[in-house]
C-alpha cells in the first residue's frame, strides 16, 4: 500500500452516518456524518461514489469533493432522490 500512496493514491473511506474521509501520502481529511432518517439506504454508497467522482472530474479539490459526496449521499438516504 505504501507504493500506491507514494504514487499519489487517494484512499476514501465511508462510515455511513459517522461521515467519511480520505487519506493521501501527505494528508488525512474527515467530514462528520449528517443525521439521516434512512428513507432509502440501498445504493447510498454508489451515490456517494458517483458524487465524489463527479466533483473530482470537475476539477474540485479532494476536500470539496468529499464534503459534496457526503451531503448528496445523505440527501439520497433521507429522500430516496438526489441531484447534482
Amino acid at each position: 500500500m505504501k507504493d500506491c500512496m507514494n504514487k499519489g493514491a487517494v484512499i476514501v473511506y465511508k462510515r455511513g452516518e459517522n461521515g467519511a474521509g480520505f487519506v493521501t501520502k501527505d494528508k488525512t481529511f474527515d467530514v462528520e456524518g449528517i443525521k439521516a432518517e434512512r428513507a432509502n439506504i440501498t445504493g447510498a454508497g454508489d451515490v456517494f461514489n458517483a458524487a465524489f467522482i463527479y466533483k473530482i472530474l470537475s476539477n474540485q479539490r479532494l476536500e470539496n469533493s468529499l464534503i459534496f459526496a457526503n451531503e448528496i449521499a445523505s440527501e439520497y438516504v433521507n429522500t430516496g432522490d438526489y441531484s447534482f
